[in-house]
């Protein structure tokens, strides 16, 4: 009786380590790689607004204004609930240094992204030399895309350890119960 108490409390120990990993995967490594897609998503839908913005006139160029202000503060705003939840979850140090990556390179479009919003807000017209700079501002933002892809993968190998630490538990309490 005593030996089917143990193997009972061993069991359900293997199978609150398994509820751990299982729980690790869907409500921080699944939320970090959402917010982080969510970025992307948003980065692709400024940079064809800003494409847009360039190359269309009148009516149509103005509510790719509109687009790429909107992309720029919901950016803003999805790359500030990153952060917080990366911090909230104690995010590992290549998360961090990913995220960080991520704001240089944002940081390095801004200075473009400016000067090609107050010529597009004044009605300027890009020539073949100016869409020439909107063509190396949207290569900038591939950079940025591929940082954003880095902490996706980032995430993609911790839900494929915490799968691995799944599968390792509940063969260990497999075996634990077939030797009972």
């Amino acid at each position: 009786v005593v030996a089917m108490l143990v193997m009972a409390v061993i069991g359900l120990v293997q199978m609150q380590r398994i509820n751990e990993h299982l729980e690790n995967i869907v409500k921080v490594n699944n939320v970090k790689k959402d917010l982080a897609s969510k970025l992307r998503n948003t980065l692709d839908f400024q940079a064809i607004a800003v494409r847009d913005a360039v190359i269309l006139h009148g009516e149509t160029r103005n509510k790719a204004i509109e687009q790429i202000l909107e992309g720029r503060k919901r950016g803003g705003e999805e790359m500030k609930a990153l952060k917080d939840f990366l911090q909230e979850s104690h995010g590992r140090q290549s998360e961090l240094d990913q995220l960080a990556r991520i704001g240089e390179s944002s940081m390095a479009t801004r200075p473009f992204l400016n000067s090609l919003m107050e010529g597009l807000q004044r009605g300027d017209s890009f020539e073949a030399e100016e869409q020439l700079k909107v063509v190396q501002a949207l290569q900038q933002q591939d950079k940025i895309r591929d940082d954003i892809n880095g902490l996706i993968r980032i995430e993609d190998g911790l839900n494929q350890q915490a799968v691995s630490n799944v599968q390792e538990a509940y063969a260990s309490a497999r075996l634990m119960m077939i030797v009972a």
